[in-house]
């Protein structure tokens, strides 16, 4: 996607950033590819406890390494984008997760 589309459309729709897919990422893919990157998020019931869904989450990015061995495209899961594009209240254990570290400034 030519970059001054992609600036246009992430200014207008803030669930969607600039993202690069790299070469190599994907069978065939042999150069950096832009594209149009959109917030991916775990979701929960709002009767989940705070704790466990602190849980769920801390594990999901301790072990982020292994996930990524997995899914190519898991690999845009990175601390600094984690928080990016969500327009709905984060659950308060994901919350208290974020803001400890550092991830999410609300």
């Amino acid at each position: 996607i030519d970059e001054n589309l992609l600036k246009k459309i992430t200014a207008e729709h803030p669930y969607y950033y600039a993202n690069v897919v790299k070469a190599g990422a994907y069978k065939g893919l042999d150069k950096d590819t832009h594209i149009l990157g959109f917030a991916t998020a775990v979701w929960t019931l709002a009767g989940v406890s705070p704790d466990l869904t602190y849980k769920v989450l801390k594990n999901l990015f301790d072990h982020r390494q292994e996930y990524y061995q997995i899914h190519a495209g898991a690999k845009d899961m990175q601390p600094e984008v984690v928080a990016k594009g969500i327009t709905v209240p984060f659950h308060p254990g994901a919350e208290k997760y974020l803001k400890e570290q550092g991830w999410l400034k609300k």
